[in-house]
């Protein structure tokens, strides 16, 4: 089980996601104004898929309107898909794999991902 309160940096400002609900599958977090919330959920099948997402909800300036702020959502996911009884060791070590090239100098390939590079 993940710790409570789960806590999650944006922009240099630490966010505290407490437990809002929990299910047999997963749980969900979230801050006290659900502006940040974050889901894990586990599914187990013919494949394992384990999922993690983060959603933040901010107010950005209307393309439309000059002047007036609309709300919008942004989401992130991490799934990570297994066929049953593959060893958490290694899908460990293939998801550090991935996360360390994405975040390796100073997270040049999320900003390349961000911006539309592939």
């Amino acid at each position: 089980m993940f710790s409570e309160p789960q806590t999650v940096t944006v922009s240099g400002s630490a966010k505290a996601l407490n437990r809002t609900g929990t299910s047999p599958e997963g749980a969900a977090y979230a801050t006290a104004d659900r502006a940040h919330r974050m889901n894990i959920v586990h599914s187990y099948g013919r494949r394992t898929r384990h999922t993690v997402r983060f959603i933040q909800d901010t107010l950005v300036a209307n393309p439309l309107v000059a002047g007036q702020n609309v709300s919008q959502s942004m989401t992130v996911l991490l799934t990570v898909d297994t066929p049953t009884g593959y060893d958490v060791a290694g899908a460990k070590a293939v998801v550090d794999g991935l996360l360390a090239n994405l975040s390796a100098t100073s997270g040049a390939n999320i900003t390349k991902l961000v911006g539309g590079e592939s």
